[in-house]
C-alpha cells in the first residue's frame, strides 16, 4: 500500500465507522485525523493512539507504520510503533522495532524495559529468560544512573516477577530482597518477597514479609489477604481468619477473600461460611466455584435441598474438568443422601467418561475431585483402583523429600528389645466412634511378653469410655494431634516401631502423609478404609478369604494380604455389651414404643443404613418384598429426613405372577423345621446398616420397567396388599428427617400404606441401640456397600440378616461376618435369591424363629465375637511378618 493510499484510508475511517454504527457514534464521531498535508510523525502517533483506543487495532498499526516511515531516525517513534505491534499480537515485528529504538538511543530505559517485558512474555527457554532479564537489568541501571530510583525499582520488580513466572524462585528472591534493601518500606516489593517465599514453601518467612508489607501500607487489602492464606497454610487458622476478615473490610469486592473465608469457616462456623459464599456470589454470580462453596455451606447447615440446588448450578456453570467433576460428585452424593434418584440413570451414564477425562488431565501432586467416601460408594471396582492410586501418588509426591530426610537422619532400624515387637496403631478414631468402639480392647489384649503397644491418637481425647480404656490398657498413648506429619513420623521412628498399623486409610481426618514417610519397616492397613490403599508405602492389609478372595486380588489389591482365619472384622461386644438381654418382654416393649407389631403379630424387617447408602435398585427389591410378604413391615432409621420424598414410585423389575422362591432358601433352612409350611403372622422388616449402595450394580440383565408402568402396577397391587395385611409396616431410623418425606411419598406412589413405613430415631447411646436392634426380626442388608458395624450389631442382638456379596471389598463384609459366625444361610448370590429368601422368612414364622435361634446359639462360641482369639491370630501373623522382614525374604501373603 502506498503512502497516499494509507492517508486516504485514515481520512475515511471516521466516516466509515459512523456509517456502520450510526446509533453509537452519531453524537461523537471519531475526530478527523492525519490531514493529508501533515506528514509529521507526532500527529500520526496521536492518530494511532486514538484508533487503538477505539478498537481499530489494524488501522492503528497502519498509522504507526506511517509515523515510522516519516521519522526513521526517531527512537521514540520506533518505541511507540513497537507497542502498537505488540497490541496487535505481532511480537516478532515489535521486537524488531524495539531493537531499532535501542540502536537509535542506547540509553532509552523505556525501550530496554519494553524489550525485557516482551522477551519474558514469550520466553520458552532459559536462554530467552536470560535475555529478558538482561534487558530489564539494563533499564534499571539506566534509570539509576539518571537518578530516578523509583523507575529503577519498577524495572527491578519486573525482573523479579519474570523469574517468578518461570519458577526461578531463588533468583526472584535475590532480586526482590536486594530491592527491599534499597527501599525497605515499599509495600509491593515486600509483598513480592512474601509471594516468592510462599511459592518456595518457606511459610514463616513469607508471613514475616507480608507483615512488613501490611505495616508499610495498612490499607492495602491484598497484603492482608496474602498474610491470611499463608497463616492458614501454617495451621494458624484463627489468625488467618482475622487477617482475611480485615481484607474484606478494606476491600469488600475482594471475591477470593470471601471464598477463602467460606472454606475456612465451613466446619467452624457454617453460617459464616454461608455469608461469605453469598458475598462472593454477589460479586461473581456466574463463578461455578462460588456456587459450589454455597452448596458446601448449605450441606454443613443441613439445608440439603438448597445444597443440591447449588451443586447442580455449579455443575451447569463449570468449564474446567476439575470443577465439573467436583460439582458432579457432590451433586450425586447429595441426591443419594436425599434418596432423590430422578437423575440416577443420567449420572451413571456420565460418570465413567467424566472420571476418565479428569484422571487423564491430572498433574503430578494432584488428587481427583471425587472424595474418598464418594469414590468407594459410587466408583466401580476397576476405576476405584485407579482413583485410589491417585490418592497414594499424591501422598508420595507430598512426602518424598520428608521421607528421604527421615531415612538419612534416623539411622538404622532398631531390632526388637527383649524379643518384643513394637506395634503402633494410628487413628483419629480412638474414642466415641464406630472404629473406636470396635477396637477398644485390642491394645490391652496383646501379649506383653511379645508386644509393646504404642497408640498414636490423631485427635485429642474426647474423655469417652472407649478412649479412656485405650489410654489405660496400651503401653504408651501419644496425643499427636498438634504435631505435623513430619514430626509424627520422626516420633514413630524414634520409638522404634516395627509394625505400624493404619486404622484410617483415606477416611476423614486420616493422615496418610505420616505413612508416606515410611517411619516403620512394616506398614499395615486395617479396618477404617474397607479397600486397598494402592499405596506403595503400605505393605500389607488385614483381611480374610471372603472380603479378599484370592481371585479378586490382582484387580482389587496392591498389598499382600494378612489372612485372618475367620472374619477380619474385629469387635468388642463380648467385653463391652455382654449384659444386653433380648427377652420377649423387652422386645415387645420396644416394639410398642416404636409403633411396631408385637412379637408373633408381625415380622419386623429393618435396615439401619444411612439413607445415602440406599439406591433405587435395592429399595425396589424391598418394595417387592413388601408386596410379596404383605404382613411385613419395614423399619428404618431417619438419618436426615429429606430423602423420603424422593424415592422412586415403584420397584424395578417388579413381578408378582408365576414367581416361586428358589430352592436355595429352603435348602439353607432345612435344619429349621422347614417341613411345616405355614403362613406367617404380619411381619416387620428393618435395615439399620451404615453400608452404602454404589452406582453400576448389576443384577444380571434385569432392567426396570418404565417408571410410569412401575407406578401403575405397584399402585394396583398395593391396594391388594393393604386389604390382605393392613397391619404390616417398614421400620427405618430417622437420621435427621431429610429422607423421610421422600420415602413416604414413594410408598404412597407405589400403593403401599404409609403406616407400613416406621421411622425410628438414631440413638446416641450404643447399648440402647443394640438393645433396640434386638426388637427386629430380620435385617435387610444393602448390596453395593454392606452394613459393616451395623451388620455385626444385629448379629450380636441375635437378629439375622440377608446379604449379597459382589466384588468390591465393602460389598463383602457382611458375608465375612456370616461365614465367621458361622451362618452361611444368610448369604445369597443374586438379588432374586435375596428377595426370595427374605420373602420365605417373612412369610414362614417358623423358619424365621429357627434362624434367629441359630444366630443366638452360634454367637455364644463364635470366633466372630472372641476378641482375645482374634488378637492371638493377628499376633501369630505379625510375628511371621517380622521373621520374613528380618530374613530379607520378599513379602508374601500370610495365611
Amino acid at each position: 500500500m502506498v503512502k497516499g493510499t494509507k492517508i486516504a484510508m485514515l481520512y475515511l475511517l471516521p466516516l466509515a465507522y459512523s456509517a456502520s454504527f450510526p446509533g453509537e457514534k452519531a453524537k461523537k464521531p471519531l475526530p478527523a485525523v492525519c490531514p493529508e498535508q501533515s506528514g509529521r510523525a507526532e500527529n500520526l502517533l496521536q492518530a494511532a493512539g486514538k484508533l487503538a483506543a477505539s478498537g481499530l487495532t489494524p488501522e492503528a498499526v497502519a498509522c504507526g507504520e506511517l509515523a515510522a516511515d516519516a521519522a526513521p531516525r526517531s527512537a521514540q517513534v520506533a518505541f511507540q510503533y513497537a507497542r502498537l505491534l505488540e497490541e496487535a499480537n505481532r511480537p516478532e515485528e515489535a521486537l524488531q522495532q524495539l531493537h531499532r529504538a535501542i540502536q537509535l538511543k542506547e540509553d532509552d530505559a523505556a525501550s530496554w524495559a519494553a524489550l525485557g517485558s516482551l522477551l519474558g512474555k514469550h520466553a520458552r527457554t532459559d536462554e530467552a529468560v536470560e535475555q529478558a532479564a538482561q534487558a530489564l537489568q539494563m533499564a534499571a541501571r539506566i534509570e539509576t544512573k539518571k537518578g530516578d530510583n523509583q523507575q529503577a525499582l519498577l524495572h527491578t520488580n519486573e525482573l523479579g516477577l519474570l523469574y517468578q513466572r518461570h519458577e526461578r524462585f531463588e533468583d526472584a528472591l535475590v532480586v526482590f530482597q536486594d530491592a527491599v534493601k534499597a527501599a525497605p518500606n515499599v509495600g509491593p516489593l515486600l509483598n513480592n518477597v512474601g509471594n516468592t517465599l510462599r511459592r518456595m514453601r518457606r511459610m514463616a518467612e513469607a508471613a514475616k514479609a507480608y507483615r512488613r508489607a501490611v505495616k508499610a501500607d495498612p490499607k492495602q487489602a491484598l497484603y492482608k489477604y496474602n498474610l491470611g492464606i499463608t497463616l492458614q497454610s501454617m495451621g494458624e487458622e484463627t489468625k488467618a481468619l482475622k487477617e482475611l476478615y480485615r481484607a474484606v473490610k478494606l476491600k469488600p469486592e475482594l471475591a477470593e477473600a470471601h471464598v477463602r473465608i467460606a472454606k475456612m469457616e465451613l466446619k467452624r462456623e457454617p453460617a459464616a461460611s454461608l455469608r461469605a459464599s453469598t458475598a462472593a456470589l454477589a460479586l461473581q454470580p456466574r463463578d461455578s466455584q462460588h456456587h459450589y462453596m454455597l452448596g458446601e455451606a448449605h450441606a454443613e447447615l443441613q439445608a440439603f435441598e438448597d445444597a443440591l440446588t447449588a451443586y447442580r448450578r455449579s455443575l451447569t456453570l463449570s468449564t474446567s474438568i476439575f470443577d465439573r467433576a467436583e460439582a458432579f460428585f457432590c451433586a450425586l452424593h447429595m441426591e443419594q443422601f436425599l434418596c432423590d434418584w430422578s437423575h440416577s440413570a443420567r449420572r451413571a451414564a456420565q460418570l465413567p467418561g467424566l472420571l476418565a477425562e479428569e484422571l487423564a488431565s491430572l498433574k503430578e501432586g494432584h488428587t481427583p475431585s471425587i472424595r474418598p467416601l464418594q469414590a468407594i460408594l459410587y466408583i466401580p471396582g476397576g476405576a476405584l483402583a485407579e482413583v485410589t492410586r491417585k490418592y497414594a501418588e499424591y501422598v508420595q509426591h507430598a512426602t518424598r523429600d520428608a521421607a528421604e530426610s527421615l531415612e538419612r537422619a534416623a539411622g538404622p532400624r532398631m531390632p526388637p528389645v527383649g524379643g518384643r515387637l513394637t506395634i503402633g496403631y494410628v487413628s483419629a478414631d480412638f474414642g466415641n466412634h464406630p472404629v473406636g468402639q470396635l477396637l477398644q480392647s485390642i491394645p490391652g489384649l496383646h501379649a506383653r511378653s511379645s508386644f509393646h503397644v504404642i497408640v498414636y491418637a490423631l485427635l485429642p481425647s474426647d474423655a469417652s469410655p472407649e478412649r479412656l480404656k485405650v489410654e489405660r490398657e496400651c503401653d504408651v498413648l501419644r496425643d499427636v494431634s498438634a504435631l505435623s506429619d513430619t514430626d509424627v513420623a520422626r516420633m514413630i521412628r524414634a520409638d522404634g516401631v516395627h509394625i505400624l498399623v493404619d486404622l484410617m486409610g483415606y477416611t476423614r481426618r486420616s493422615r496418610a502423609e505420616i505413612f508416606g514417610q515410611r517411619p516403620a519397616p512394616i506398614q499395615v492397613a486395617y479396618m477404617g478404609w474397607p479397600a486397598s490403599t494402592f499405596a506403595p508405602y503400605i505393605d500389607y492389609i488385614v483381611a480374610d478369604r471372603v472380603v479378599a478372595a484370592p481371585h479378586l486380588l490382582p484387580a482389587y489389591f496392591s498389598e499382600k494380604v494378612i489372612y485372618m482365619p475367620h472374619s477380619y472384622y474385629a469387635n468388642d461386644y463380648l467385653q463391652s455389651s455382654a449384659d444386653i438381654i433380648h427377652s420377649t418382654q423387652t422386645r415387645n416393649s420396644i416394639r410398642a414404643a416404636a409403633g411396631l407389631p408385637a412379637v408373633g403379630k408381625g415380622v419386623v424387617l429393618c435396615s439401619f443404613n444411612q439413607h445415602f447408602k440406599l439406591d433405587a435398585e435395592i429399595f425396589d427389591v424391598w418394595l417387592n418384598i413388601l408386596h410379596r410378604a404383605p404382613s411385613s413391615v419395614l423399619w428404618l432409621l431417619d438419618w436426615g429426613g429429606a430423602s423420603c420424598a424422593a424415592l422412586p414410585a415403584a420397584c424395578c423389575g417388579f413381578s408378582t405372577g408365576g414367581v416361586r422362591p428358589a430352592p436355595c432358601p429352603q435348602q439353607r433352612l432345612v435344619a429349621l423345621q422347614t417341613a411345616v409350611r405355614l403362613r406367617a403372622s404380619p411381619a416387620a422388616c428393618c435395615g439399620f446398616s451404615a453400608g452404602a449402595a454404589c452406582c453400576g450394580f448389576s443384577t444380571g440383565g434385569v432392567r426396570p420397567a418404565p417408571r410410569s408402568q412401575q407406578r401403575a402396577v405397584a399402585s394396583r397391587l398395593g391396594g391388594c396388599v393393604l386389604r390382605r395385611a393392613p397391619s404390616s409396616v417398614l421400620w427405618l431410623l430417622d437420621w435427621g428427617g431429610h429422607a423421610v418425606p421422600h420415602l413416604k411419598a414413594e410408598l404412597q406412589a407405589a400403593g403401599i400404606a404409609e403406616e407400613r413405613l416406621v421411622i425410628g430415631p438414631v440413638l446416641k447411646d450404643r447399648k440402647q441401640h443394640l438393645q433396640r436392634a434386638g426388637a427386629a426380626d430380620l435385617f435387610l442388608d444393602t448390596i453395593s456397600y454392606n452394613g459393616h458395624t451395623s451388620a455385626v450389631d444385629v448379629l450380636w442382638a441375635s437378629v439375622p440378616f440377608v446379604t449379597v456379596p459382589v466384588e468390591k471389598m465393602p460389598t463383602r463384609v457382611a458375608a465375612s461376618l456370616a461365614h465367621a459366625l458361622p451362618c452361611e444361610e444368610l448369604v445369597v448370590h443374586s438379588l432374586r435369591q435375596y428377595e426370595d429368601l427374605v420373602v420365605s422368612l417373612a412369610t414362614n414364622y417358623v423358619w424365621l424363629r429357627g434362624l434367629q435361634s441359630l444366630v443366638s446359639d452360634r454367637k455364644k462360641d463364635s470366633p466372630l465375637f472372641d476378641t482375645a482369639r482374634w488378637v492371638r491370630d493377628l499376633e501369630q501373623r505379625l510375628i511371621h511378618l517380622w521373621s520374613l522382614y528380618s530374613a530379607g525374604s520378599p513379602k508374601s501373603h500370610v495365611l
